[in-house]
């Protein structure tokens, strides 16, 4: 694997690399994104709500994947959580979506581009992140 250049961003929630030449926004809600200039490709992360189960996560990612004829629900582990995993397309994007419930609060994870789950610089970023 190729070595990504940029640096490290993040907010009070979470951290990732920043490549070079790439665009970051902090929304101010728990909610960072990445994308680069062409905006063909993205990492977006957030985290929110309070007291959520992962019963009901597992029916919200279920229902997401059924609007969008996405891939059936996967559990992956990552950073020393448990995931819920779904590949669909939507607005134009190819996109994988990972959510988990972490203190009982919902994290999610959204990669989006063409080939985005073999692409190097977005396995860079998806590997840089760092759940605060």
């Amino acid at each position: 694997m190729a070595v990504i250049e940029g640096k490290i961003r993040g907010n009070s929630a979470f951290n990732l690399l920043v490549p070079t030449r790439w665009e970051f926004a902090d929304f101010g809600n728990n909610a960072i994104q990445v994308c680069n200039i062409m905006g063909s490709f993205m990492v977006s992360l957030k985290k929110n709500g309070l007291n959520t189960t992962e019963q009901d996560e597992a029916a919200l990612i279920a229902l997401m994947s059924e609007k969008y004829n996405g891939t059936q629900v996967e559990r992956v582990e990552f950073k020393g959580i448990n995931w819920f995993k779904i590949v669909f397309d939507a607005s134009g994007f190819h996109q994988s979506l990972f959510t988990a419930i972490k203190d009982g609060r919902k994290i999610s994870i959204q990669l989006a581009g063409p080939d985005h789950e073999s692409n190097e610089i977005i396995q860079a970023i998806f590997n840089s992140i760092e759940i605060l």
